[in-house]
């Protein structure tokens, strides 16, 4: 299927590796989805992460590799879909920018849209998670309800 066949059925995606186009402007990057290039679907995001509206005319690839990751995860979270599919989304970021993605996420939540989190930060997944499922080269070892104690439970089970 090509890339827009996700969007269409209602899934965003915010990938692990090659997170944004780097020759083209972080607004660019933010609007290239949309027929306008209004930016005001982002201003709860750019509340949380100010830098990133600072930098709307900066060159995308000029950005530190958390700063790409932001931008993603920002343009994933705005669009207008039932499901988000988020990709290690907080490789590389700073923990305080870590908690404001999470806040996003679970507000997002618990007003009934989806999320699909692949993620190695046990914190970022045991806040966020009503459902946990591990992975070991492609098969589920492990599944277990989210939430607190998570972490616990995954230590117990797989001796981490």
């Amino acid at each position: 299927e090509p890339p827009h066949a996700g969007r269409a059925a209602g899934i965003g995606y915010a990938p692990q590796e090659s997170v944004v186009f780097d020759d083209l402007s972080v607004r660019d990057n933010l609007t290239l989805q949309y027929r306008d290039r209004d930016l005001a679907r982002y201003e709860a995001l750019f509340s949380s992460f100010p830098r990133l509206k600072e930098r709307r005319a900066q060159r995308a690839g000029t950005l530190s590799g958390g700063e790409k990751k932001i931008l993603s995860f920002c343009r994933a979270v705005a669009e207008d879909t039932d499901l988000v599919m988020l990709d290690e989304p907080t490789e590389g970021v700073q923990p305080e920018n870590i908690e404001r993605m999470a806040s996003h996420v679970a507000i997002d939540a618990a007003q009934g849209r989806g999320f699909l989190i692949v993620e190695q930060n046990l914190g970022f997944a045991e806040r966020l998670a009503d459902h946990a499922h591990v992975l070991d080269h492609g098969v589920c070892v492990f599944d277990t309800p989210g939430g607190p104690g998570l972490r616990m439970q995954l230590a117990e089970k797989l001796a981490i």
